[in-house]
């Protein structure tokens, strides 16, 4: 429009040049009156249209929104697509719906994808079209009679597009879908909030002295100079859209302008700001200064780093000024899968005392070479920095700089990238489940066997066929079994100038939410196995994937600071043993943190702030707001006594967790398992009660609600001689199982349990009852129940069933340590048998004990059963802990834990303990339990009481060999000639 001026911002969003379709491509007025409608009109069911503003959407918001799309694209498809109703309204391929009507799954099939109602799909079902209405379908069929007769039957189910057609997608259109879910790869948006506090403290320590880092209060604290504040670098290795560059860009531009106005303004910014400049232009040129110098980020995703961009851009957004140069700073790749020093590039290996083995001539040339590649990089890399952007002929120099840059790495690239991928190539080849194959490479193999080729690129690399075919052989090991192969990011050739000078000076970000039960499903086996051999040392265990972004960030921080938001198992089990306690090991030290906060957006978990760094000695550390001596690896203020506990020989094959069925389709309720009983006796044999959590925790009598067909380790020809049974399980349970990805053993051996856990029921053959606690749970109460049941993945069971073992299980003191050393889900906490059992250096078990269990165990069931309606242990324990109930007998059920308590003390001869019994404040809330300062020296006590009776294990030579497993294929649980009696028969 010849009135609508605007300045060239020098964007990359719709840059021909990235994007060549979008010269070609037509967009009517229609479909944009379209999208500025949706954009600018909310509309309600039953209610009035909205008119929206976006001019108080804040930067983060506005990345927020676009970071939606990220899970979008568009595909051109080979055959039809149709867009079906719903909620959900997804696409599916014409064919893919035939075949699962021809098998009579729709409506079901319907009800899931499409998360409709039963009603709903019904009435799409038997919708039947007009006359008219086959017209309108001809028209979206683009006229082919032969689509249009086979949408016919799916008329109902088809939703509308903007013309008002059904949204039919015939062979060779384009469609626009979501590809992908970025919460299912534990990414979540940042709220400003957070980002901002994780910001402040990692950067406070660097941008002023006298400052925190000196323990300075904050009155005294200055700030440090201009040119000192410039040359910090700060790095997001997960950027998403930016939120964290964007609240970094803010902070250290305001401690900018905080030294500009103490020590007088430069000239060059005066020159840009004019005489009358005020703050607010001052600040806008101070954030121009930072994001160009100052701000890194890396991100899988070529569309995040594009948001990210946008981010910064909008944030120090000045007007008739193009956008300042970002490219050299926001780089794609996946920042765990990588090199990260100048010297494995130049030993060609991961393990730079072993590079000179693989390739002597190479190992040479690469030597010669990188130095003054790097040093030349590094020059151009800085030059695009102090390059100040006042139009797009600037931004256009940079890109030019950067081009010339990347040309002259390219050949380094190539071959860290075939470092790389030679190592995710073989890395399973490493992992102990991994059956090894005399004729398998390993990783100094591969990398022997390309090195003469690596080395003549490098030499000459004007044979466009030797890249082409080096780039398709280190292609094809990134790719493993995914569709596109990884990008590696090498830290020293994407960031030379920075990695040249000791790495970053703070790292900052969100690492994806990806547990370690997950991981391996979700990044595939060879990056998990390379994250285990290469990241984490050989560090095994089911860590989540914060632990690798700690220890990864590390590597690329030298001596800087790094704070982090991540799921609060980061200071739990395997994954606290992966990455903090390799991180404090190192000489790390977490100088803040808030050990466990709910997550404020949608996603149900709960997270932990953790800053990490070479803090100074004299550095107040600060837990969940309050200054401690110093934090451990669990994030729990450091105490007397030092250390880890380890797992004690005396405490192995006694705790189990049950058994996974994997399948709902094995349950029955109890009247059609006696049912089954009466038709065919022989079903007693594989027809058992079935205790979960759920039933132990709510139901009054601790009693299985449930039944469950268990055909236990049998082969299927034995599980068949139980027809009816075997019927109900080939029905309900194969069709899911057969479809399973993730574990071979559920999808062939269909009618068995996922883990059966012969090992438990060996444990426990012979008892009546036995002890066992819901694995998650506030409460962490144990209970005495029937042995003679299949007993839930959700049961930890200890193989035991006297009462002196269910007193002392019941104590503050198995609490204390299982709330310290367990795995959490939200606010509950959950007992893994190895970290809250196999570690816990136990009593001798006394008649104190056996009398306060006996009697915990027959008064509690009396109270549960006695109300009107029952009470689970969960309410019950309720009414324990809540100060404001007095009644008689929840006074002398405290009354009975407290002696349990004592007595446990005098068992372990702490005689000298006061246990101050009373209503104290605890992190899992309020709790009727023992004093706190007794809670850290019970704490202390027993760990101190491990490392003695560990080290004289050692001393024993029970540690020298790792213990086989006790393995059963016909382990069978006992019949049972009737239903299960409840907890109490003992007595």
């Amino acid at each position: 429009h010849p009135d609508l001026r605007l300045p060239a911002y020098g964007g990359s969003l719709f840059d021909p040049a990235g994007h060549p379709w979008l010269v070609d491509a037509a967009v009517t007025d229609r479909v944009v009156r379209e999208m500025l409608d949706a954009l600018l009109v909310l509309r309600h069911k039953g209610k009035a249209a909205e008119r929206l503003s976006y001019a108080r959407l804040g930067v983060e918001q506005i990345g927020h929104v676009y970071e939606g799309l990220l899970e979008f694209s568009c595909r051109k498809v080979r055959e039809p697509f149709v867009g079906l109703a719903g909620k959900a309204e997804p696409e599916v391929a014409l064919a893919e719906l035939e075949s699962i009507a021809a098998h009579g799954e729709l409506p079901q099939w319907l009800r899931t994808c499409c998360d409709a109602t039963e009603k709903q799909v019904d009435k799409w079902l038997a919708a039947c079209p007009s006359p008219h209405q086959r017209a309108v379908l001809h028209a979206a069929c683009d006229n082919d009679a032969a689509l249009a007769q086979r949408m016919l039957p799916f008329w109902g189910l088809l939703r509308t597009d903007l013309r008002g057609l059904p949204t039919v997608f015939p062979a060779g259109s384009v469609l626009f879908t979501q590809v992908g879910d970025r919460r299912s790869t534990g990414t979540h948006y940042t709220p400003r909030e957070l980002a901002e506090e994780v910001v402040e403290h990692t950067l406070a320590p660097l941008c002023f002295a006298p400052g925190p880092a000196q323990g300075a209060q904050r009155g005294v604290w200055r700030a440090k100079t201009a040119g000192e504040l410039l040359a910090l670098k700060v790095v997001d290795p997960a950027m998403g859209s930016g939120a964290f560059l964007v609240s970094a860009c803010r902070y250290l531009a305001d401690r900018l302008v905080d030294a500009w106005n103490r020590d007088g303004v430069p000239d060059e910014v005066a020159e840009l700001v004019g005489t009358e400049g005020d703050r607010d232009e001052l600040l806008l040129v101070a954030r121009r200064l930072v994001a160009a110098r100052c701000l890194y980020g890396v991100d899988r995703d070529d569309m995040a780093v594009e948001l990210a961009k946008l981010s910064l851009w909008l944030v120090t957004l000045a007007k008739n000024r193009p956008f300042g140069f970002l490219d050299h700073a926001l780089r794609c790749g996946d920042s765990l899968v990588g090199l990260v020093s100048e010297r494995q590039v130049a030993a060609f290996h991961l393990d730079v005392d072993r590079g000179w083995s693989v390739g002597t001539d190479l190992f040479r040339t690469l030597n010669e070479r990188i130095g003054a590649v790097l040093t030349d990089v590094a020059e151009l890399r800085e030059e695009i920095e102090s390059t100040v952007v006042r139009d797009a002929r600037h931004a256009a120099e940079k890109a030019d700089l950067l081009h010339d840059a990347e040309w002259r790495t390219r050949k380094l690239r190539l071959a860290a990238d075939a470092v790389v991928g030679a190592a995710l190539s073989t890395a399973v080849r490493h992992a102990p489940w991994h059956e090894k194959d005399d004729d398998e490479e390993d990783l100094d193999d591969r990398l022997t066997a390309i090195a003469d080729d690596v080395d003549l690129f490098m030499q000459d690399g004007d044979d466009p066929s030797l890249e082409e075919r080096l780039r398709e052989t280190v292609d094809t090991w990134l790719r493993g079994g995914r569709v596109e192969p990884i990008r590696p990011l090498h830290w020293p050739l994407e960031f030379p100038e920075v990695m040249r000078r000791g790495g970053f000076d703070a790292v900052v970000g969100n690492p994806p939410f990806i547990g370690g039960q997950r991981l391996t499903g979700a990044i595939g086996k060879d990056v998990r196995e390379y994250l285990v051999e290469h990241l984490s040392k050989g560090k095994r265990g089911s860590a989540d994937l914060c632990s690798y972004f700690l220890l990864r960030n590390l590597d690329i921080s030298w001596r800087g600071r790094v704070g982090i938001i991540a799921t609060n198992t980061i200071a739990q089990g395997d994954t606290r043993e992966v990455g903090l306690d390799q991180a404090v090991g190192n000489g790390v030290s977490v100088y803040r943190a808030v050990k466990s906060q709910p997550w404020p957006g949608t996603a149900s978990l709960e997270v932990s702030l953790v800053w990490v760094g070479h803090a100074y000695d004299g550095e107040p550390r600060m837990l969940d707001g309050r200054q401690v001596r110093a934090i451990t690896p669990s994030l729990d203020p450091e105490s007397r006594v030092s250390g880890n506990p380890h797992r004690l020989a005396a405490n192995a094959d006694q705790s189990f967790q049950g058994s996974n069925i994997l399948g709902l389709g094995f349950t029955v309720t109890p009247a059609a398992a006696q049912a089954l009983i009466s038709k065919d006796p022989r079903n007693r044999d594989v027809l058992f009660p079935y205790l979960i959590g759920e039933d132990l925790n709510s139901r009054p009598d601790c009693s299985a609600s449930r039944w469950v067909i268990n055909f236990h380790d049998w082969p299927i020809e034995q599980a068949q001689q139980y027809e009816d049974c075997f019927k109900l399980v080939e029905q309900k349970v194969k069709p899911e199982r057969v479809k399973n990805t993730y574990s071979k053993t559920a999808r062939e051996r269909w009618w068995g349990y996922e883990r059966s856990r012969p090992e438990l029921y060996e444990a426990i053959d012979g008892l009546d009852l036995v002890i066992v606690f819901a694995q998650t749970s506030r409460t962490q109460i144990p209970v005495l129940v029937s042995a003679k049941q299949v007993l839930s993945h959700m049961l930890v069971v200890i193989a035991a069933n006297s009462a002196s073992r269910l007193g002392f299980h019941s104590s503050e003191i198995q609490y204390l340590w299982t709330a310290k050393y367990s795995a959490s889900m939200k606010s509950d906490l959950r007992f893994i048998p190895t970290d809250c059992y196999e570690n816990l250096p136990q009593p001798e078990l006394t008649e104190r004990l056996d009398r306060a269990g006996k009697e915990l165990h027959s008064f509690r069931r009396s109270v549960m059963l006695g109300r009107p309606l029952g009470l689970g242990l969960t309410k019950l324990y309720n009414l324990v802990h809540d100060p404001a109930v007095t009644d008689e007998e929840i006074q002398r059920l405290r009354e009975i834990h407290t002696e349990i308590d004592q007595a446990t003390a005098e068992a372990y001869s702490w005689h000298d303990l006061d246990l101050g019994h009373g209503f104290h404040s605890t992190r899992q809330g309020r709790r009727f339990t023992i004093a706190s300062d007794v809670q850290v020296e019970v704490l202390d006590r027993l760990l101190q009481l491990n490392h003695e009776r560990y080290a004289e294990e050692v001393r024993q030579g029970l540690h020298t060999k790792k213990k086989p497993k006790r393995t059963s294929n016909n382990a069978q649980r006992p019949r049972i000639d009737g239903p299960a009696e409840p907890e109490g028969s003992l007595f």
